[in-house]
């Protein structure tokens, strides 16, 4: 009785971490202007939270050749863990060695959700 009781209250709390208090929810996700610097392509994307370090969020993004739809470059995951609450900017940055400077390149970017040491939840079902 005592087990189903606790075993009970951590679902509804897990629950309720995830989707009353939107502990790991990014809003404004948004990418701006890049730059070149000293031989890398500098993208910097925005995004606004309300909690200091999402630890467990990743982000992965693709760059899409929009002439040739089959040329992509994908960028390796790396974690969100020095965010701060309110506006961030961080950066991306993709060695121009791998890119043509003709044509139109597409950049899209995704934040995912997939751990938390207080959740199972995140690892269960990813947030995206």
């Amino acid at each position: 009785m005592i087990g189903l009781l606790l075993l009970s209250t951590a679902g509804a709390s897990m629950v309720f971490d995830r989707f009353v208090m939107k502990r790991s929810k990014i809003t404004g996700l948004r990418v701006g202007e890049h730059k070149v610097e000293k031989g890398y392509l500098r993208i910097p994307f925005f995004f606004d939270t309300k909690f200091n370090r999402l630890k467990g969020a990743t982000i992965e993004y693709t760059l899409r050749d929009a002439q040739f739809p089959t040329t992509v470059i994908t960028g390796g995951r790396r974690t969100l863990e020095h965010s701060r609450a309110g506006s961030n900017c961080e950066y991306l940055d993709v060695a121009t060695s791998k890119i043509s400077t003709n044509g139109a390149w597409i950049v899209h970017v995704k934040i995912v959700h997939g751990d938390s040491f207080y959740n199972p939840l995140y690892r269960i079902f990813p947030w995206t």
